[in-house]
């Protein structure tokens, strides 16, 4: 029988701050340590990295540069055999994209969900905008993922 092994990793919220002594660090340090230890410790690296949901505080693209280092050194650790596979969160929407005239929560409450989100057009025009960062990041992160 074969053994799949996951790391998962969500909510990191990565925030690029002006002051560097922010917690934030001090968290992805101890967390790059703590893998690193468990790593060294059952040599076991993980086949899948798992990132689910909220990677950005607000979809910015600044925030993808901190979290695009975090995992650059991440990769270092595991020796670059994982696939990372990264799912977005309700904070990796860029809000400043948000088209207030039409939103997807009007389209739930008309029960229109299916239309508008098999629409080409509709994806292009209110859904990818919000994801541009997100999209760009994870080619970054995985580029043969899509």
């Amino acid at each position: 029988m074969y053994e799949i092994t996951i790391l998962h990793l969500s909510d990191v919220h990565f925030k690029r701050e002006k002051d560097k002594t922010f917690r934030g660090d001090v968290v992805k340090n101890k967390m790059i340590d703590a893998i690193a230890r468990h790593m060294n410790k059952d040599h076991v690296e993980p086949d899948f990295v798992a990132i689910t949901g909220d990677i950005a505080f607000s979809g910015q693209e600044n925030e993808y540069d901190e979290a695009e280092a975090f995992f650059k050194t991440l990769k270092e650790v595991l020796q670059g055999k994982s696939v990372f596979l990264a799912v977005p969160g309700n904070h990796d929407v860029d809000r400043d994209k948000i088209r207030k005239s039409v939103s997807l929560h009007q389209a739930v409450q008309n029960q229109r969900t299916e239309a508008f989100l098999t629409s080409k057009e509709e994806i292009a025009l209110f859904i990818n905008p919000k994801f541009k960062a997100f999209k760009t990041f994870v080619k970054k992160l995985n580029p043969g993922l899509y």
